[in-house]
């Protein structure tokens, strides 16, 4: 892969996540929560993503598994982020495929979902600032 294809997938990876993210809050208003975490899960693959392509140097492995993304793009990531992760993994699975209704209503807080969405936003500009 050349230099520049690289380029163009991190971008195409990177460009993807403002989005994603815009549509976490714009669905957490409306509260939609387990929807609005789903798309918090999006966000940081997406941007988890650019890395492993700008890591590896190779195409991003075709996987929703953050904390195995985290891993691949090399991350020193602490506790708190990796829990974050694994928080998230369970809400792409969740709102993928809904088993239970009930769960899914359950869990979603407003207040689980508002915290979550901050941690996302805390933890992708942490990733941009590397």
């Amino acid at each position: 892969m050349t230099v520049q294809d690289i380029k163009k997938l991190v971008h195409y990876w990177a460009d993807q996540v403002p989005d994603a993210l815009e549509t976490a809050h714009a669905l957490f208003r409306s509260g939609k929560f387990h929807y609005c975490l789903f798309f918090c899960h999006l966000a940081a693959e997406r941007m988890l993503k650019a890395l492993v392509v700008n890591a590896t140097k190779e195409h991003a492995p075709f996987t929703h598994n953050l904390v195995f993304l985290a891993g691949k793009a090399d991350l020193d990531a602490d506790a708190d982020q990796l829990h974050l992760l694994e928080s998230l993994n369970e809400w792409c699975l969740m709102a993928r495929y809904p088993t239970s209704r009930k769960i899914l209503e359950t869990k979603a807080t407003k207040n689980y979902a508002a915290s979550l969405l901050k941690e996302t936003e805390n933890f992708i500009a942490w990733l941009q600032r590397r």
